[in-house]
């Protein structure tokens, strides 16, 4: 972030960063999203909170707080890839957000193995 190796695309927010160094990495002058420093440590910090909780909540159920963290940082970095300008794309869709996308898919099947899995196995499966 500091560098501005990360190019994010323009932005009016608070949070926004503008770059000023002449030999910045970055768009000179230009405030863009911070999306690795700001919107992305932002959403690492809720999906943290979300693990601590599973993690608190559902402890005795294996592999359901690992299912959460899954779905939540694919869908994470699904969501961020459309702020930031230096990922390669495909057809107009960032590689990282495709990417995100079936991750977070994937998780999500994960998930529902999970679950059926604890139903099975604490007898309430259906016959």
């Amino acid at each position: 972030l500091i560098n501005g190796e990360h190019l994010g695309t323009a932005s009016s927010l608070p949070w926004a960063v503008r770059y000023t160094h002449p030999e910045t990495l970055g768009e000179l002058g230009r405030a863009v999203h911070p999306t690795a420093g700001g919107d992305e440590l932002l959403g690492d910090l809720l999906i943290l909170a979300l693990v601590v909780f599973g993690a608190i909540r559902w402890a005795r159920q294996p592999g359901l707080v690992f299912s959460l963290y899954f779905i939540a940082y694919s869908a994470l970095r699904a969501s961020l890839s459309p702020l930031r300008m230096d990922e390669s794309d495909v057809s107009g869709i960032a590689v990282p957000q495709v990417i995100g996308v079936l991750l977070a898919l994937a998780g999500a099947g994960l998930l529902l193995w999970v679950l059926r899995a604890e139903r099975e196995t604490s007898g309430l499966a259906p016959g």
